[in-house]
């Protein structure tokens, strides 16, 4: 399955395509510790407790259920998914941040390429959720590096 994706600069959604159709976004709310999510119709909402927990749940929203979790490392390039029973493990296939990959048990299920503000994600799987969370975590982790090199030129400014 291949689906690709594109944000606008200042946007919070990743708008999803394939075939040249929607088939879905990716919504952060600004200011909140929710994602909303959907795919081909299947709802997603991700959930922090607060901004920095490394912790995330996954929850159904069709079900209002939660189905799995993201842990993140803290180092901030990989993470681990434990979704509907499966575990699997995100990390990035190169170090400028422009592949990362999900795989289980060694075995890569979903390749995901950026290329400035648009992408595309292929998956050997039809997991919606799993494709979903893929690339929350990419946004996840890019908008970590924002805030940091935010700090930085601001206190390199004083």
């Amino acid at each position: 399955m291949k689906i690709n994706w594109k944000k606008d600069l200042f946007s919070s959604t990743y708008q999803l395509s394939s075939n040249h159709e929607s088939v879905g976004e990716l919504k952060e709310k600004v200011f909140s510790n929710s994602t909303k999510a959907e795919l081909f119709g299947v709802k997603i909402k991700f959930s922090k407790s607060d901004f920095f927990s490394s912790e995330v749940k996954i929850i159904d929203r069709t079900l209002n259920q939660e189905i799995g979790k993201i842990k993140f490392n803290a180092w901030g390039n990989k993470a681990v998914i434990s979704l509907n029973g499966a575990k699997f493990q995100w990390e990035y296939e190169k170090f400028w941040a422009s592949k990362w990959q999900i795989a289980r048990n060694g075995i890569v299920v979903c390749r995901y390429k950026s290329k400035t503000s648009r992408g595309s994600i292929e998956s050997t799987v039809k997991d919606e959720a799993l494709i979903l969370t893929g690339l929350f975590i990419y946004n996840h982790y890019l908008k970590i590096t924002m805030m940091v090199v935010m700090f930085i030129v601001l206190f390199a400014s004083t």
